[in-house]
C-alpha cells in the first residue's frame, strides 16, 4: 500500500496516498484533507509533503494547494 508518512502535531501517522484528496498550506503547517472527510494537521510543510507523495496524480495548483487529481470530477476554465 502506498503510504505517505506524516508529522501529525500530536503524532506520527500514516495517510494512504491514495486517501488524499488535497494538501492545504497554512503558513509552516499543511492541512491533509482526505476522502474519509478527515482533515489531518500536519507541522511538515506543504512543499515537503509534495516532494514526498511519488505519485504524478498530484499537482500544485498554486502556492496554497496541491490537488490529488483523481478526484477531480469537473473542471471550468
Amino acid at each position: 500500500k502506498n503510504c505517505m508518512k506524516a508529522l501529525h502535531v500530536t503524532q506520527k501517522i500514516q495517510v494512504p496516498v491514495d486517501n488524499i484528496k488535497y494538501l492545504q498550506a497554512d503558513v509552516n503547517y499543511t492541512i491533509i484533507h482526505t476522502c474519509k472527510a478527515e482533515q489531518i494537521i500536519s507541522t511538515t510543510t506543504i512543499k515537503r509533503l509534495k516532494d514526498r507523495i511519488k505519485s504524478v496524480d498530484f499537482i500544485r495548483i498554486n502556492k496554497k494547494y496541491v490537488l490529488n487529481t483523481r478526484f477531480i470530477k469537473e473542471y471550468n476554465g
